[in-house]
């Protein structure tokens, strides 16, 4: 048995108790200060914090060969799915859903003198109160086109990517459709919920 007085046996107890109390004093004090102040990544914020957009930013580009059409249906899907950063649903044999108010796409390729010519397939659902849906279409965050689809129509639309776009990001372009006309299926739905569009392919090249 050991001769050392009872309050020195209990001293290492005592110590890595109170220790491990300060650390977590510490943790939450860092917790609170963050709660009060906090300072998140701007996609962050703008998803979870700010609520000003539906589409959460993911780090993915996928690969592009200019020229190439690119199918979003359920047929010969593949390479459209490396492409898809956010606020998509599908594929299915009708096309790839945009749910929410803006959906994105980037790709990546070898850069090309500008402009560009997009185009897309594009099938306006049957749904909602308004006659058409309107896209408003952004590359790498500048607004370059407006595009309108009659409801329950497949349409193939195109739109000249300038290059001042381009430019801004060369041999990526980060392509976000904007939906105007979105629309709740069910009164409870979400905004990132909300229906518009279905993009069946996408082709971007040199102008003719």
């Amino acid at each position: 048995m050991s001769d050392a007085p009872a309050f020195v046996r209990r001293r290492p107890v005592a110590i890595a108790f109170y220790t491990v109390a300060a650390l977590a004093a510490v943790f939450e004090i860092g917790v609170l200060w963050l709660a009060l102040n906090p300072n998140p990544h701007p996609d962050y914020r703008a998803y979870y914090i700010d609520k000003t957009t539906t589409c959460l930013n993911q780090p993915r580009v996928g690969p592009y060969v200019l020229g190439d059409t690119i199918s979003f249906t359920s047929e010969n899907y593949g390479p459209g799915k490396e492409m898809r950063v956010c606020g998509w649903e599908g594929p299915a044999g009708d096309g790839t859903h945009a749910v929410g108010t803006t959906s994105r796409l980037r790709l990546g390729f070898e850069a090309e003198q500008a402009p560009l010519l997009l185009s897309l397939e594009i099938t306006a659902v049957d749904k909602g109160p308004s006659a058409s849906q309107r896209v408003v279409l952004y590359g790498n965050g500048i607004r370059f086109g407006l595009v309108e689809i009659a409801k329950g129509t497949t349409q193939t639309v195109e739109a000249v990517v300038p290059r001042e776009v381009l430019d801004a990001n060369p041999g990526v372009l980060d392509l976000t459709f904007g939906y105007a006309d979105a629309f709740r299926v069910n009164p409870g739905d979400s905004e990132g919920r909300m229906r518009s569009i279905k993009l069946k392919s996408l082709r971007l090249g040199p102008m003719a």
